[in-house]
């Protein structure tokens, strides 16, 4: 449980920031994603760890990608310092997955994607080698239209998405 006694950080929105905290939402990308205690899950933009904790307490090894310093350092602690937990303070849209991801290692990418990243995070995980098995992330409705686009109406990410997914 996040403790009251601590105040709450406030969404940086320089950084297009917002905090997931909707639990139906969470219950939905655990589900969807089927996360299970053999997965590794790296998770996107961690934000306050309403999400990390879930997938923390399903026993799968997450890596939390987290750009900002404030939250990646008081992420661990907020949580209990899990051991199935590593936090890297990176920028999801250029992370070197190599340092993070063994060649044919398998697994899975969950995240509340900001706006103004969505796109290349996402094709940066399509191109990826390896490329994830599975990802489960919630985009602006703006951003899921481009993904879902039809001839005609495409952009990179769509093609990228059509292409690769």
């Amino acid at each position: 449980m996040i403790s009251s006694a601590v105040p709450q950080p406030r969404p940086n929105k320089a950084l297009g920031q917002h905090f997931l905290e909707d639990s139906w939402v969470l219950t939905r990308i655990v589900a969807t994603a089927g996360i299970a205690s053999q997965d590794l899950v790296l998770e996107i933009g961690s934000g306050l760890g309403a999400l990390t904790r879930r997938l923390v307490t399903s026993g799968a090894r997450v890596v939390a990608v987290e750009l900002d310093s404030r939250l990646a350092t008081m992420l661990p602690a907020r949580l209990g310092n899990p051991p199935n937990l590593t936090v890297i303070e990176a920028d999801a849209r250029t992370l070197d997955l190599a340092s993070l991801v063994a060649p044919d290692t398998t697994y899975k990418v969950v995240g509340n994607l900001p706006y103004y990243a969505a796109n290349p995070i996402i094709r940066r995980f399509l191109e990826a080698s390896p490329q994830p098995k599975l990802m489960v992330v919630t985009l602006q409705e703006e951003v899921a239209r481009t993904m879902a686009a039809i001839s005609g109406n495409m952009g990179f990410l769509s093609v990228a998405v059509q292409y690769y997914a």
